[in-house]
């Protein structure tokens, strides 16, 4: 049987080195280590009981993992935890993989699948006759493995948790949706009436079945017996937030505000900048909600209200990263510096993305946008770059000039240069690529030869991304 077992120490102390020397591995350490690389093995041999490595155990499993069960690499190494480990010798564990097969999980599944938990439930009947209830709930496969959580494996022999399962699908929660509801928040509570009135509860606000499942989180499931988390429910119907739009609302930093008066003062200021229903659902984030008590993001909203963004306008612009930004001041003056660039309004809220509200105070970018806008106009640009985060995060002068050049290039033998660009490239891999693309098309002298250099570039992403890797 393998068991940790402490190296002796000696009485003397060895001299300390500034440098000590990796050992040599030798014996079976070097066996392991030919059998699985000098990385795995150093990384096996640091959790793994020595006694495994010295009795053979560990040696003689490895192709047997590999050959039968599809347990190989780096996957070895995840698998090997200590409990398993401990058992290699255990005719119980195998006959266990064995049967793990027979519900489809090996491999990947079975990596992914196995824990402390489920290790030492192999040769448990209650553990096996509950995986074989679980198929009755149509979770089997990749869905078993993501059902299994340490506090789901310790209850298959809970009847309350099978009461609970069945429960559950009277709220219209089974199978997928099942498989996605269950955490271990809510695995522990499935023998809690309180738990069961607040499922009840939430359906009169219109929230069951598959909403149920989107609406649970672990903040949420721990507060149903908490009649502050209520009140906050029935107070967002005020604000006409209510079934799929309570739904979408809710996150965790929503959900843990519920009861706090600064929240609340927040989305009445809300209001007032015509943010309420559908709205407010679209505007809140977790980086929103957390900044309703700051001074400088209300002064912020009505500095975009001054620029002409409101109502539906300030709802799309405000994305997470903008909305962590206005408090900035250099954010502010990349706003102004795009105002210049004729990019303002209805072309300013198109533009703003992720990667352009971090990059307003990048010299190199900036200076390539104007560029960009010099030469093919505001709207253009636009265009070019709205929705398109991997091209707009890659804009500099450089890039830009190269744009440019195949654009101009491209006009003037009778092509839309920017759209051509534009639909050549998409959001493939071809943005990382336009020096190359400039050197192509460059050196095409006809529209022919044009329409001939294009046409290889032109198909499936998958297929941009294939030539991408050849440029």
């Amino acid at each position: 049987m393998c068991v940790n077992a402490a190296p002796a120490k000696s009485a003397t102390a060895a001299p300390a080195k500034s440098t000590p020397a990796t050992p040599a591995m030798t014996g079976k350490a070097r066996q392991l280590a030919d059998m699985i690389g000098d990385r795995n093995a150093k990384r096996m041999m640091s959790f793994c009981p020595q006694s495994c490595l010295a009795d053979g155990s560990l040696l003689s499993s490895i192709p047997t993992l590999r050959d039968e069960y599809g347990i190989s690499n780096d996957g070895l190494v995840t698998f090997m935890g200590n409990s398993v480990a401990a058992r290699l010798d255990d005719d119980a564990f195998w006959a266990g993989l064995s049967r793990l097969n027979e519900f489809g999980i090996s491999g990947d599944r079975l990596v992914a699948f196995m824990s402390n938990s489920v290790a030492v439930r192999l040769d448990d009947d209650d553990f096996w006759a509950g995986l074989s209830r679980l198929g009755e709930f149509n979770i089997t496969g990749d869905g078993l493995v993501t059902f299994m959580t340490g506090s789901v494996a310790t209850r298959l022999g809970d009847e309350e948790f099978w009461s609970g399962l069945s429960r559950l699908g009277e709220f219209g929660i089974s199978g997928d949706g099942l498989i996605t509801f269950m955490s271990d928040s809510v695995a522990s509570r499935m023998g809690d009436d309180e738990f069961w009135v607040g499922l009840s509860r939430l359906g009169e606000f219109g929230i069951s079945g598959d909403g149920l499942v989107a609406f649970m989180g672990n903040s949420v499931a721990t507060r149903l017996g908490d009649e502050t988390f209520w009140a906050g429910l029935s107070r967002l119907g005020d604000f006409g937030v209510s079934g799929e739009g309570l739904i979408t609302f809710m996150s965790n930093s929503v959900a843990s505000r519920l009861g706090d008066d600064e929240f609340w003062a927040g989305l009445s200021r809300l209001g007032e900048f015509g943010i309420s229903g559908d709205r407010l659902v679209r505007f809140m984030g977790d980086s929103v909600a957390t900044r309703l008590g700051d001074e400088s993001f209300w002064a912020g909203l009505s500095r975009l209200v001054d620029l002409g963004i409101s109502g539906d306008q300030l709802v799309a612009f405000t994305s997470n990263s903008v909305a962590a930004r206005l408090g900035d001041e250099e954010f502010w003056v990349g706003l102004s510096r795009l105002n210049e660039f004729g990019i303002s309004g209805d072309r300013l809220v198109t533009l703003m993305t992720g990667s352009v509200a971090t990059r307003l105070d990048d010299d190199d970018f900036m200076e390539g946008l104007s560029s960009l806008c010099s030469e093919l106009s505001p709207p253009v640009v636009v265009d070019m770059l709205k929705n398109n985060n991997p091209f707009a995060s890659r804009v500099t002068i450089v890039y830009a000039r190269s744009v440019l050049n195949i654009a101009r290039h491209l006009d003037s033998h009778g092509f839309n240069g920017a759209k051509t660009l534009k639909a050549l490239v998409g959001k493939t891999p071809l943005v990382g690529k336009v020096s190359a693309l400039e050197t192509i098309l460059l050196s095409a002298n006809t529209r022919e030869s044009i329409e001939a250099a294009l046409k290889p570039f032109r198909g499936s992403y998958a297929h941009k991304r294939a030539i991408a890797a050849t440029l």
